[in-house]
């Protein structure tokens, strides 16, 4: 089998705990399921898991799933959530390496205007975040330069 096809039939997994039940993302079962699509460098991973057990906690299903392959590592991936307090449809495009997510490229539209709020509240996250990050932090992660030595 190879890495494309594995992949796929892990998020299946992953995806087809989205239910409709309430449950708690915090089992080990589900932990694993996460584990096994999620690299753990992946940018927002900490994100990604609140947003996740919130959806779970809510008794959120899974539906209308598109999942396509774009290129060796990418993937278009589309489907809804739906709950008691949400319905939001969301695309996603889906960077992987080894196997696992590394980047996640999304766009959710949710039902009514909550959508606006959701992207101001991300955008002033993101600003926050940019704001709060030391200066010594991007020295930190420029390449050494390999040709003056």
């Amino acid at each position: 089998m190879n890495s494309a096809t594995k992949f796929q039939q892990q998020f299946y997994a992953y995806i087809s705990t989205f239910d409709g039940n309430k449950k708690d993302f915090w089992h080990p079962d589900i932990q694993y399921k996460f584990n096994c699509i999620m690299h753990q460098s992946c940018a927002g991973i900490d994100d990604i898991r609140l947003i996740h057990a919130n959806m779970f906690a809510l008794g959120s299903k899974a539906i209308c799933f598109i999942f396509r392959r774009m290129t060796a590592d990418v993937f278009f991936v589309k489907f809804r959530l739906v709950n008691s307090k949400r319905d939001v449809t969301i695309q996603q495009l889906i960077t992987v390496k080894d196997g696992r997510v590394v980047q996640v490229q999304m766009q959710a539209s949710y039902s009514g205007d909550e959508s606006l709020n959701i992207n101001r509240r991300t955008h002033e996250r993101y600003t926050m975040r940019k704001c709060q990050r030391r200066p010594d932090e991007d020295m930190q992660r420029q390449r050494p330069n390999l040709l003056n030595r």
